[in-house]
């Protein structure tokens, strides 16, 4: 997969890299993909369902704070939903 795709584009998770070494340490860089689900939520104002590109951790955020207030986050932003 590309890394723009990996991108979560509402909670704004990058890609971060770091070293890995094998048994004899020869060392070489790698990438650390974040954990991007993409998940549909029921959005009762618009009576429609929407579909968010999250991290797991933005995932627990819209159940935290509701769907409604987490769209309204996302539009502040000025990102589509």
């Amino acid at each position: 997969m590309p890394a723009s795709s990996l991108r979560a584009y509402q909670v704004r998770v990058h890609l971060s890299s770091s070293w890995t070494a094998s048994s004899p340490h020869r060392r070489s860089k790698r990438r650390f993909d974040p954990n991007v689900q993409g998940k549909r939520f029921w959005l009762p104002s618009e009576g429609r369902h929407v579909r968010l590109t999250l991290s797991t951790k933005g995932i627990k955020t819209v159940d935290t704070i509701g769907i409604e207030a987490a769209v309204a986050r996302i539009r502040a932003r000025g990102g589509k939903v």
